[in-house]
């Protein structure tokens, strides 16, 4: 490409009776030709020049560093130079020369095949971040580009589209560099019925489960309204997904702050492409998790610590994001008593770190003979009562086969059993949490 090589002069006149200098910018490439730019002195702002003069005070001048920068045939452009004592004192004329390597910015559109529009989005070049188009058009310094791979994240309406564009040094000998991005079709993935989805995830689960000869998760909402929201929130930042946020709170601070005990908890999430309804989106996520190790551990819990199960769903254009979350709520023990002998079971323990939040839980006692059972604020009153001393009883449920009641249990508390039988009593009990959880409404 043949290069044009442009030449500025800029005139000072200077008189002894003269107030002001006057800087006059003139292509010598056409003399009739104006040049019009900011001047800037020592990185002070001097002015913009009009019809190619600029009138300056004279106590404004003195030796330093000149920058005339504009524009020149749609393109930006910078020149620098030396203002000297001695220009000042013996020189009323200094030539600068103006040509293509004074344009300092490289112009990148991004274009639609089909219609020709501009397109919107981020631009980075080998991962370093280059800036954001306005209008399709990215103005970026020459210093900062190379050969590499451009990889444009476009706007579409409310989702993201990516593109990559191979720059080579025949495209760096541009000024002005096109790339055409193709316009697609993305499925609306939200017109899917989600909560459909989140009931097929979680049958799924079981059935998994079912054949692996453990127990079925039962489904509970307030642990799938939790699931839910973190999807939903996941989906707004758009930032692909991670179990732990920005504030470090992962899914045993998303129970915490629902007030929901329990005792261990477990998380598996997916981001899916959709492209029609006809995509079995449930089967697939459920496909991905146990094609990893990891994530089938989850669902494939050898010890059989979970017993409840939600699921969380939310879509987007093109995409959508699912959450199982998988908790244990619920102890069954079985033990064996007779006379004098007896058992202390936390209800509430404060070791697991809770905010002291009262807690609603079930109990179920059953044995083949009778049995006491005492709910007490403490283990101190269990100590107590071991040594045949005066202790405080929250409730008391004596000569009992069965047994199945509901407290609102505080830190700190437990329940005692015990049997005045002579033979030894099997006494089968369960305590569970999951009561008082299915309200999706979150207060606050």
């Amino acid at each position: 490409m043949r290069k044009s090589l442009f030449f500025l002069s800029l005139f000072f006149f200077l008189t002894a009776c003269q107030e002001d200098f006057i800087f006059t910018l003139v292509s010598t490439f056409n003399q009739q030709e104006v040049i019009d730019g900011n001047v800037y002195l020592n990185d002070e702002f001097l002015g913009f020049t009009i019809n190619g003069n600029l009138s300056v005070k004279k106590d404004f001048l003195e030796p330093g560093i000149i920058i005339i920068n504009g524009t020149y045939l749609g393109r930006t452009y910078e020149n620098v130079f030396y203002l000297t004592n001695e220009d000042l004192v013996y020189y009323n004329v200094i030539d600068l020369e103006l040509n293509l390597s004074t344009v300092v910015y490289y112009e990148l559109i991004f274009l639609e095949n089909i219609t020709n529009n501009s397109v919107d989005g981020e631009v980075y070049l080998d991962e370093k971040y280059l800036g954001a188009t306005n209008n399709g058009v990215l103005q970026v310094k020459r210093k900062e580009l190379f050969s590499g791979e451009i990889y444009f994240q476009a706007k579409r309406e409310e989702y993201i589209e990516e593109y990559y564009f191979d720059l080579n040094k025949s495209g760096l000998a541009l000024d002005v560099m096109e790339f055409i991005v193709p316009k697609t079709e993305v499925f609306d993935a939200r017109v899917i019925n989600q909560r459909t989805i989140e009931n097929e995830i979680f049958e799924l689960v079981n059935e998994e489960r079912k054949a692996e000869d453990l127990n079925e998760l039962r489904w509970n909402e307030m642990v799938s309204y939790i699931a839910r929201q973190y999807s939903e929130k996941l989906l707004v930042e758009g930032e692909g997904i991670y179990h732990t946020d920005s504030l470090g709170e992962g899914i045993g601070s998303r129970l915490k702050d629902a007030e929901i005990y329990y005792f261990v908890a477990g998380e598996n999430l997916a981001s899916m492409s959709v492209e029609s309804r006809s995509f079995n989106l449930s089967e697939e996520i459920v496909a991905l998790w146990m094609s990893s190790p990891g994530h089938r551990n989850i669902i494939i819990d050898r010890d059989n610590l979970f017993s409840d199960a939600g699921v969380g769903v939310a879509c987007t254009i093109g995409s959508c994001i699912a959450t199982l979350n998988v908790v244990s709520l619920k102890s069954d023990e079985e033990t064996e008593l007779r006379r004098e002998w007896s058992s202390f079971y936390e209800l509430y323990d404060t070791d697991l770190d809770f905010d002291h939040y009262s807690v609603p839980v079930n109990i179920k006692v059953s044995a083949n003979k009778s049995f006491n059972v005492f709910v007490v604020p403490s283990e101190n009153e269990w100590n107590k009562y071991l040594e045949d001393k005066s202790y405080e009883t929250i409730e008391s449920y004596t000569n009992r086969k069965t047994l199945d009641i509901n407290v609102t249990a505080e830190p700190n508390w437990g329940i005692i059993i015990s049997t005045r039988e002579r033979e030894w009593v099997v006494i089968k009990i369960t305590i569970d949490y999951s009561q008082g959880y299915n309200n999706p409404l979150l207060e606050g």
